[in-house]
């Protein structure tokens, strides 16, 4: 089975999507989907996170065939605003 392409999103500035993101990394049938923003966000010095804004078109740029999984770090009162946009993108 082929790798599922991940995106992490971290809206809140969160460690927590860090330490997301460095276990997609370590895992093998994980491929995580990092920014493609040049130069990277000054938050994100690693570019391991795909920024709100850029979501949408990293999800069209990514074959329809492909597995795809978007992991978004939140606050919970943005996070049924933001999943819902999300899902209607892919």
């Amino acid at each position: 089975m082929s790798q599922i392409n991940v995106l992490v999103v971290d809206i809140s500035s969160d460690v927590l999507a860090e330490l997301i993101a460095d276990a997609v990394l370590k895992s093998s049938d994980m491929h995580l989907v990092r920014s493609r923003k040049d130069p990277t966000d000054p938050r994100d010095p690693k570019g391991l996170f795909v920024a709100q804004e850029e979501v949408e078109h990293v999800l069209k740029s990514l074959p329809a065939a492909d597995r795809c999984a978007v992991v978004a770090v939140m606050h919970a009162p943005r996070c049924a605003e933001v999943t819902r946009h999300l899902v209607t993108s892919r």
